[in-house]
């Protein structure tokens, strides 16, 4: 297990993500402290693992106000899960080289080649191309909109599934250029969906029933509700 940071992970005595080998269920211990550049500062949203690529990944949130500060730490798992393997440092400990994202929340794509930062506040998506862990690169930053949160994909990865902190609801975007690595791409909203008698839409949860796509959207403040929306048709959420 890896345990993100957020406020008071500088303040612990060991500022960092917190690993935890419970290879014994009995017995679960700490293994390391992952104290490199964004790990230390705080991961808040962003602490993500890629089962298929063997891939810890998070950004650098500075706690108050939740924005990232353009750090990125990238760690092996293939080796030994409880003592994961800093990638992208720079040699110098565990400093890792700035790359430019305002993360909030962040997560990968399906097919764990892009790692996704989204900045709730400021509306800012960045997509960073992950093909060489060892050199992350950013390969588009644009805006959707006002704020955006939290997110997920559709199993080819060409449509996010994101949220909208204010006002709450969905928004369906098209990521097909990134998830292609067009050299000039673009993000297109394909709908919206909002409503009044929530707050802070937090993320989505895709599944499929009898075939069809559905999703789970969860809102993080006012009735802190849970909508199930009918994706079947991107354009016309239900």
């Amino acid at each position: 297990a890896y345990l993100g940071s957020a406020n008071t992970g500088i303040l612990s005595g060991n500022p960092g993500v917190q690993v935890v080998d419970a290879s014994n269920p009995g017995r679960p211990r700490r293994s390391a402290v992952l104290g490199s550049t964004a790990f230390q500062v705080s991961t808040w949203e962003s602490l993500k693992v890629h089962p298929g690529r063997k891939l810890l990944v998070g950004a650098g949130v500075q706690s108050l106000p939740g924005i990232g500060i353009g750090a990125l730490d990238v760690y092996d798992l293939s080796k030994d899960c409880a003592k994961p393997r800093l990638l992208n440092g720079t040699g110098l400990g565990q400093v890792t080289k700035p790359i430019f994202n305002v993360a909030h929340e962040g997560g990968f794509s399906p097919d764990g080649k892009t790692y996704w930062a989204t900045s709730a506040y400021t509306g800012q998506i960045t997509a960073i191309d992950l093909t060489e862990p060892r050199n992350p690169r950013v390969v588009y930053t644009g805006s959707a909109g006002l704020t955006n949160h939290g997110f997920s994909f559709s199993p080819d990865g060409r449509t996010m599934y994101g949220v909208t902190a204010l006002p709450a609801g969905l928004q369906v975007l098209d990521v097909s250029d990134v998830q292609a690595r067009k050299p000039v791409p673009q993000i297109r909203q394909l709908s919206a969906l909002t409503w009044s008698d929530g707050l802070f839409s937090q993320m989505t949860i895709p599944f499929t029933s009898k075939g069809r796509p559905y999703l789970w959207v969860v809102d993080e403040a006012g009735n802190g509700g849970i909508r199930l929306v009918d994706v079947k048709d991107p354009a016309k959420p239900r």
